[in-house]
């Protein structure tokens, strides 16, 4: 709708001189501009105001429904109009911008500063939801524009239940409170480009959304009960400097899935992800700088039976790569450099330590050694295990197991090599290890079937004794 069919505010007294309280005069421009089905075009300057109503003075709140609101709101551009907040006109939680179940609402071209006297900037939600589910509302389809804010004591920014909107350039700058833009979408589609977020988390809970070209410097946290198909494309996201955590999930859900980050930036951070996850992200021509920690502490979604996956994919790493922890999470990469620029072996061996048993009791190691390492490449893992026995091992009677580093799958029985060596004679013993499914513990036999069944113990194949030693070396499907 062009500029013709507008009504101008000034029309009806607003001065955006800087000084003059223009709150009634806005008030009364925004309930002609909704009483005649017409767009707001708003002066260049400084609109010194308490809190407005965009849904007009006196409005009627029906449940579950659409509510009057201007049907445009126009300003002369992101830094030529200008709303400040007045200082004593605002009671705690109130906006210098309200809207409530608004459709179909263009709002564009202008500036909100809180003054540090509002706690939010801009406040427009969704009330309810639809008939018979109040979570989800229906599709508003509006559209944001060249809008900036700041100065708030809360929250910048907060954009609740826009779903199939559009967002594009808008910026929330300097903010006292710890979240600075707010996206809390139940349902449909929210596309975002230009968006950038200077103080403050940016904060989002959508079922389907695509970024573009963003910038969020205090961290993302993921909030509400799910989030689901996010694509983040060419964004830059920094760390949050109170919790050192880039990506933080803390939605309640369990469907916390299909995340993408593809060509996004993580420049400096302690902890790249965190928090709660159901089925993990994809990362896509990824870059990421200056981390201490890839993963923080990493909660499977309840109920989902599985772990977490995240994937890499032509992605670079100035710090050490990604591992994968047992029954929190798993990762694993295709194609990704490290910060010389050369190609990375993603399955690298790690560390665990094994837990060595005899007749199901624990065996006292003392002064002994037990080392194991893993690799974990999709479905198999490939485990090695070495024990050196001293003067004060003590070893229970029966026969001996040893844990392995992940379950072994119901069809993914795995079978093994063992060494021994006597340190007394010198001599050198071969034998078997076996990993039933559903297990996550090797059982150890040796060459002599006719002793103790071929089963390994505390004096089969030979007496154990200080300075003796075995290597099992085993490889199976894990579950």
């Amino acid at each position: 709708m062009g500029l013709s069919f507008g009504l101008p505010a000034v029309r009806f007294g607003v001065k955006a001189d800087s000084s003059t309280d223009d709150t009634d005069a806005m008030q009364d421009a925004i309930d002609a501009a909704i009483a005649a089905n017409r767009p707001l075009i708003l002066p260049p300057g400084t609109i010194v105001t308490g809190p407005l109503d965009l849904n007009g003075t006196g409005h009627s709140t029906p449940a579950n429904a659409q509510w009057a609101a201007v049907a445009g709101f126009h300003g002369a551009g992101q830094r030529r109009t200008v709303f400040k907040a007045k200082s004593g006109a605002y009671s705690a939680g109130q906006a210098v911008l309200r809207m409530r179940n608004a459709a179909g609402v263009t709002a564009r071209g202008f500036m909100v500063d809180g003054n540090n006297v509002a706690d939010i900037g801009i406040d427009f939600q969704w009330i309810g939801g639809n008939s018979g589910n109040p979570a989800i509302a229906p599709s508003p389809r509006n559209n944001y524009q060249d809008i900036w804010a700041e100065k708030a004591l809360v929250t910048n920014a907060v954009l609740g239940q826009q779903n199939d909107s559009k967002i594009s350039n808008v910026r929330s700058g300097a903010c006292a409170g710890t979240v600075g833009l707010s996206i809390l979408a139940a349902g449909g589609l929210v596309t975002m480009d230009n968006v950038v977020v200077t103080q403050g988390l940016f904060e989002i809970a959508c079922q389907n959304a695509q970024l573009s070209q963003c910038a969020f410097f205090n961290g993302v946290r993921l909030a509400g009960a799910s989030f689901n198909h996010i694509n983040w494309g060419g964004s830059h996201i920094y760390g949050n400097p109170t919790t050192g955590i880039t990506i933080e999930s803390i939605a309640t859900g369990n469907a916390t899935r299909g995340m993408v980050f593809e060509g996004a930036f993580f420049p400096t951070t302690t902890t790249v992800v965190a928090g709660r996850f159901h089925q993990g992200i994809i990362f896509i021509a990824c870059q990421f700088n200056n981390y201490t920690n890839m993963f923080g502490t990493i909660t499977p979604a309840s109920g989902s039976g599985a772990v977490p996956i995240f994937d890499f994919q032509h992605c670079s790493f100035a710090g050490a790569l990604p591992g994968s922890v047992d029954g929190q999470y798993g990762s694993r990469g295709k194609d990704c450099r490290n910060s010389g620029g050369s190609i990375v072996q993603w399955e690298t061996w790690r560390t665990y330590t094994p837990t060595w048993n005899a007749g199901g009791v624990a065996v006292t190691l003392g002064a002994g050694t037990i080392n194991g390492r893993f690799v974990w490449r999709g479905q198999e893992a490939h485990a090695r295990i070495e024990i050196v026995l001293a003067a004060d091992t003590v070893i229970p009677s029966g026969a001996w197991t040893i844990s392995v580093p992940r379950t072994a799958s119901a069809s993914g029985r795995g079978l093994g090599t063992m060494w021994a060596f006597d340190s007394s004679s010198g001599a050198n013993h071969m034998g078997m290890v076996r990993i039933n499914g559903n297990s996550a513990v090797a059982n150890l036999m040796h060459n002599n079937p006719a002793a103790n069944s071929g089963l390994v113990d505390s004096a089969n194949p030979f007496a154990w004794a200080t300075g003796d030693r075995f290597v099992i070396d085993v490889v199976y499907e894990v579950a």
